[in-house]
């Protein structure tokens, strides 16, 4: 086994240990869940008005950087503290199911857009609904 400097891990164990952690699964599904609504999204047609895009829109590619950026911390053993990963999982969920109502609206009042932003509503609000998830496995565990 190789020497390491007082207080570092064996990183390769440490990829083991969170591969098996049910918080680093929630991240990696919101992830790609994030990931596939992004593509929906720019592919299913233009969402009107300047707040409803920029909630739409903005929320996932927000959220594609908190969900790396939390997934590097785990990895690395750097993992933000219990309390900033409950309240970004919160705002998350909150912000999600608020742009998956407004795609689903938008498709409702346009019925002559792609059917892709409804799908993209859709997988927002479930997302939304993995974050409060996430949020409240967080605030239960340990």
């Amino acid at each position: 086994m190789p020497e390491y400097a007082v207080g570092e891990k064996d990183m390769a164990s440490n990829i083991l240990t969170q591969l098996k952690s049910i918080v680093f699964w929630f991240k990696v599904a919101e992830l790609v869940l994030n990931i596939i609504i992004i593509a929906l999204v720019t592919e299913g047609g233009y969402i009107a008005g300047t707040s409803r895009a920029f909630v739409a829109l903005g929320t996932p590619y927000a959220f594609i950087i908190i969900s790396s950026l939390m997934i590097a911390g785990l990895l690395l053993d750097e993992a933000l503290s219990k309390r900033i990963t409950m309240v970004l999982s919160a705002i998350g969920g909150l912000l999600f199911v608020t742009a998956g109502a407004l795609m689903i609206d938008y498709w409702v009042n346009w019925p002559h857009l792609n059917d892709l932003t409804i799908g993209g509503g859709i997988l927002s609000i479930l997302l939304g609904l993995l974050f409060f998830g996430d949020a409240a496995f967080t605030h239960f565990k340990a």
